[in-house]
């Protein structure tokens, strides 16, 4: 499981960054929105965080408006309340944070679907997924009406049983269409290489090396 969160978190830094952060002369305001804690290894957004950091290239950086176990119908309602927090003893909204974003990553839906997937038979998944898949157009329509420049939408990962492939087959090429609706960018994270039996890979990957490989390029 860790193995296989460090080889994403390390495609997901390369896809976001690889296409054209280090060509901008101008400093960027992030914010991130996710459901989802990394305890044992650095997230995605912490290694986008202190890359636009050490290159100089931060403005801002906004990670404070979700957590653990945050629903897309929460994030939803939050927009809609323009949910306040402080950050530095100063008040920040979740709308004006969503308009001043130069580049806004989204990972949310997977503690939804890990739950379902835990405590559904596979045959009515694809009905909930279909669910799941409304509720995120309505957040794209949230976030699209304020954030009006790049958005990233991380796909989902399959942490269960190839037995769940086709779900996630099924869910990511889902919203992999719908986000290209809302000029939203899909990262596909479920469908890498990975060599299962390569124990020098693995132990790259464990030792983080795989993952300074990839900040080189940045």
């Amino acid at each position: 499981m860790k193995i296989k969160t460090l080889l994403v978190l390390g495609i997901i830094v390369l896809m976001i960054f690889g296409i054209y952060i280090l060509n901008l002369d101008k400093k960027i305001y992030y914010v991130n929105i996710t459901d989802l804690k990394y305890n044992q290894v650095k997230s995605y957004n912490e290694l986008i965080f202190e890359k636009l950091e050490r290159t100089n290239k931060l403005e801002k950086y906004i990670n404070n408006f979700s957590d653990q176990d945050y629903r897309i119908t929460d994030l939803i309602h939050d927009i809609e309340s323009n949910k306040v927090i402080t950050i530095d003893n100063r008040d920040q909204t979740l709308q004006n944070a969503l308009i001043k974003a130069d580049i806004l990553t989204v990972k949310m839906g997977d503690n939804e679907l890990n739950y379902k997937i835990d405590t559904t038979e596979i045959n009515e998944l694809f009905s909930y997924c279909d669910t799941l898949i409304s509720d995120i157009e309505k957040m794209f329509i949230m976030i699209r009406k304020y954030c009006k420049e790049d958005i990233y939408f991380i796909g989902f990962y399959n942490i269960h049983s190839d037995y769940y492939d086709e779900i996630y087959d099924y869910i990511n090429l889902k919203v992999k269409d719908l986000s290209k609706n809302y000029n939203i960018k899909f990262i596909d994270v479920e469908n890498l290489n990975e060599d299962k039996n390569n124990e020098k890979i693995y132990n790259d990957i464990i030792n983080k090396k795989w993952i300074n490989k990839i900040l080189a390029f940045l």
